[in-house]
């Protein structure tokens, strides 16, 4: 007799009349595998069930005494039976997204945790073009647990960036603090944080683009501002503070309409 921790191979055997209602859920019988004539099934065999006849078969879940993290993603193939519970095929544990199906012979889940649903496959391409393998973690993903600090040779590499830049567009000593920019940086460090290291031009898009992008929110601005000032317009609720004033370089005369509701832009003009 085996091990309770031991999980047989499956074997099917064809019973039941195929020309009943209930053929294909009376098809195939379940049993433990033993000399006569029956089929053992393999994994490629049980993973392409759910995937090509999902009305006849399905995952379910595994709600024995489990501490470990991939069973949220995994559970057992089973056979779907009317007016009854789902039948499980022993042997064998399969992935709820893409069915990938691993056979399952012990308690061991050491090649369940390491498995990368082929829902992340998007993923494990942009890890691979940056030349970090998809089954590895990064170690610094595990440990964050204070800031880094760059050494003086990187920090003294960007200095010479942000001058160079400054004095080559011809660009005011004060737009390295400006808020905007630093938002950008920020977020560009955290991507290549996430992925590694990403190529600028994956994460910075031209002058085109972004004028284009500008024109969409522009657009999209003016259309939600228009809908919440609809109703006051209506009931004659607006008080406009008109507020004039001549450019001291171009002597352009401008005007400016100073909304100060939370959510608005300050100048409306």
């Amino acid at each position: 007799m085996s091990s309770p921790e031991i999980l047989s191979p499956i074997s099917i055997s064809r019973v039941g009349n195929a020309n009943s209602p209930d053929s294909n859920a009376s098809l195939v019988k379940l049993s433990i595998s033993s000399p006569g004539n029956s089929v053992k099934l393999t994994s490629t065999q049980v993973q392409s069930m759910p995937r090509t006849k999902p009305d006849q078969y399905t995952v379910i879940e595994n709600t024995g005494k489990h501490k470990s993290d991939c069973w949220s993603s995994f559970g057992f193939p089973a056979i779907v039976k009317k007016n009854t519970d789902p039948q499980q095929i022993d042997g064998f544990v399969s992935c709820k997204k893409c069915f990938t199906t691993y056979s399952f012979l012990s308690n061991s889940t050491r090649m369940l945790n390491q498995h990368n649903c082929e829902s992340s496959k998007e993923r494990n391409k942009i890890l691979e073009a940056n030349g970090t393998s998809p089954t590895q973690g990064r170690l610094t993903s595990f440990f964050r647990t204070k800031q880094a600090c760059l050494k003086e040779s990187e920090i003294m590499k960007i200095k010479d960036l942000q001058a160079e830049w400054v004095c080559q567009n011809i660009r005011p000593f004060s737009i390295v603090e400006d808020n905007g920019l630093r938002r950008l940086i920020q977020e560009c460090i955290s991507i290549g944080d996430r992925y590694g290291n990403v190529n600028v031009d994956q994460v910075l898009r031209g002058a085109d683009v972004t004028a284009a992008h500008i024109s969409k929110l522009a657009e999209e601005h003016r259309t939600r501002i228009s809908e919440e000032l609809l109703e006051p317009l209506q009931n004659d609720a607006v008080t406009f503070c008109p507020d004039m004033w001549s450019d001291p370089v171009h002597q352009d005369d401008s005007g400016e309409i100073t909304d100060d509701n939370d959510g608005l832009p300050d100048n409306v003009y």
